[in-house]
């Protein structure tokens, strides 16, 4: 019933389940926490084999996450990767990247990993 609610019902919030008794909607709002990521910027490569997203966070802290298309040398099949942020900035202070100008803001949860692919 949460799954269903939650994540194909689209829902932000325990109480929208209603098979939950009102016992376990005391223990799941105790103990969890529903969390939401937005993906507010979309740019496709030129060629289209891939993607850089800017995606905000259930506390509001923007990240990149980049989708890279290649084709494997063995067997020529497509494939995708998937790089996703595991902080919010970065200590290396590289001048071409906007994440490198930033400094370390913070490390992200589990939860912030994920949401990433899960917007």
């Amino acid at each position: 019933a949460i799954y269903r609610e939650l994540f194909r019902g689209g829902k932000s919030d325990f109480a929208a389940t209603p098979q939950v008794s009102a016992r376990d909607l005391g223990l799941l709002t105790e103990h969890f926490a529903v969390t939401t990521s937005e993906v507010v910027e979309h740019k496709l490569t030129a060629d289209g084999t891939g993607a850089k997203m800017v995606v905000r966070l259930h506390d509001g802290a923007l990240v990149e996450t980049v989708v890279i298309g290649h084709e494997l040398a063995t067997t020529g099949a497509r494939r995708n990767t998937v790089c996703v942020s595991t902080q919010v900035g970065c200590r290396m202070g590289c001048t071409f990247c906007e994440t490198g100008t930033m400094g370390l803001v913070a490390n992200l949860t589990a939860g912030g990993i994920a949401g990433q692919g899960w917007p």
